[in-house]
């Protein structure tokens, strides 16, 4: 079986030698007889060959606007017969041109879906999207085979018409040992020692993050007499808007924004309560990640929420843009030991149960493979 994979979005870590990304790609041609790759990608790259039998390809496009186009060109120089599927990363720029090329040498042709395109939330903040989505909508149903990262997405999908048998959900690959077992380098209480309880959001800085209600909801605690810090761990455009907001809201003194930072697991294993309020997500890692690491979690409904992290048992769950929801199971979560200790414990069994192993990750990967090349055969 020959791959072809055409990258999501400008992703150049491809070509630097020692990335995570690289890596992951020269494993995943242990299961396959060949693996290209076409990496959108501005100009100044070349074609490299990253392991015995994978080909990364830049597409050293003059504008994102050419990508697909550019995609289409290089893959039409690759596919020389049969035995071949194409994945593409996401449904629109790359599923575009995946679903060309497949129409032009007749082969199956695999599309991800890492979120809810038909999420209302889905273009809040990202204008692009507008434009991105019905392509998605036009790719998403000639797709052969349809992998999905929550159930979520799986249900959304159904429910407009796509087949059940399509549709694969696999989740994203994350090393939770790394939270589980990694100790922290400091505390965050050693930072900020002015605060009796650390709040904690790992977030970027946009709109659909939905800041602003982790913001409004620890003015509420505040106002409660609840000595209580919020270390918000990200960055994006919006940080002087939410800097605005916090000093109209009184509590600059209560706000720490530390940028984004490699070393997230001090942050969750030091840190009291983790705080996940945004409008929408299709997997949200970030739960993974702090479940793993043992910090209870306070979360909108959104990504695996439902599925993998069930409400009451494993996290608080709050409706979005409710700040008031939030701050109540904040206050009350500090309070209860007995619950506090019961979202920790439940939280990590739930996440070790969904993760898969490497070699079961690629084993996965393998045999989604196979079902889309038998679409055709």
């Amino acid at each position: 079986m020959k791959v072809l994979m055409i990258s999501s979005g400008t992703n150049t870590k491809f070509f630097e030698r020692e990335s995570s990304v690289r890596k992951r790609m020269a494993e995943y041609g242990s299961i396959v007889d060949e693996l290209h790759i076409i990496v959108f990608s501005p100009k100044g790259y070349e074609v490299e060959q990253i392991a015995d039998n994978v080909w990364v390809y830049p597409t050293n496009s003059v504008s994102k606007l050419f990508y697909s186009f550019d995609g289409i060109r290089i893959g039409k120089t690759i596919v020389d017969g049969d035995e071949w599927i194409i994945t593409a990363q996401d449904p629109f720029e790359a599923g575009f041109a995946a679903w060309s090329l497949s129409y032009f040498f007749e082969i199956p042709f695999e599309v991800q879906v890492h979120g809810d395109i038909y999420n209302t939330y889905f273009i809040t903040g990202n204008t692009f999207n507008v434009f991105r989505r019905p392509v998605g909508f036009f790719v998403l149903p000639k797709a052969d085979h349809i992998r999905v990262v929550s159930q979520r997405i799986a249900d959304s999908l159904q429910n407009r018409g796509i087949p059940k048998e399509k549709i694969t959900v696999f989740p994203v690959v994350v090393d939770i040992d790394v939270f589980k077992k990694s100790e922290p380098s400091f505390d965050v209480y050693d930072k900020y020692p002015q605060f009796d309880s650390v709040l904690l959001a790992v977030s970027r800085l946009e709109v659909e993050k939905d800041i602003p209600t982790a913001l409004r909801a620890l003015a509420y605690i505040v106002q409660k007499g609840i000595n209580a810090g919020l270390v918000i761990v990200g960055t994006g455009r919006l940080k002087k808007d939410f800097r605005d907001l916090v000093k109209n809201l009184g509590i600059e003194k209560r706000v720490i924004f530390e940028g984004w930072q490699d070393d997230l697991v001090s942050y969750y294993k030091t840190a009291d309560i983790f705080l996940n309020t945004s409008l929408h997500e299709g997997y949200a890692r970030t739960l993974i990640e702090a479940a793993a690491s043992g910090i209870p979690i306070i979360s909108t409904d959104v990504g695996i929420v439902g599925d993998i992290l069930i409400g009451d048992r494993d996290i608080e769950v709050c409706d979005t843009g409710d700040e008031i929801c939030f701050a109540t199971k904040t206050s009350e979560l500090l309070k209860n030991e007995k619950k506090y200790s019961q979202l920790r414990k439940h939280a990590r069994n739930s996440v070790e149960a969904h993760i898969y192993s490497q070699k079961g990750y690629l084993s996965m990967i393998q045999k989604n493979w196979k079902k889309c090349l038998m679409t055709k055969s």
